[in-house]
């Protein structure tokens, strides 16, 4: 019974982090100010500015892969290895189980809400 309520505990952690970190928009408001003062700073060289108009374009996107590809099926190995399983295949099946749900969630129910 206490290996269930650690486990429903993890997710709904796993799940407010995931929900609160994966929000690009956040990221890239807060990022604002370091990009424009990167802008100013490259104004005579048209290298860094093209890296800078790349990086202003393209930084949600490149935000929402690091997440969906590095840190949540990091986050959710890390806490799914906190739960108890008797073998090796039961982890793992709980490991692609969990990250196919908040690949879900995040996918396609966070940009409806947004």
């Amino acid at each position: 019974m206490a290996s269930k309520i650690k486990s429903f505990f993890l997710l709904v952690l796993l799940m407010i982090i995931c929900i609160i970190l994966v929000t690009p928009l956040v990221l890239v408001q807060k990022l604002t100010p370091l990009l424009e003062a990167l802008q100013k700073s490259f104004e005579g060289n048209s290298f860094g500015e093209y890296v800078v108009q790349t990086l202003q374009a393209h930084f949600g996107t490149l935000m929402t892969l690091l997440f969906n590809v590095g840190i949540i099926p990091t986050a959710v190995a890390v806490m799914t290895g906190l739960d108890d399983h008797k073998t090796l295949a039961q982890r793992e099946i709980a490991i692609m189980r969990r990250i196919f749900f908040f690949l879900i969630i995040i996918a396609i129910f966070l940009p409806l809400l947004g």
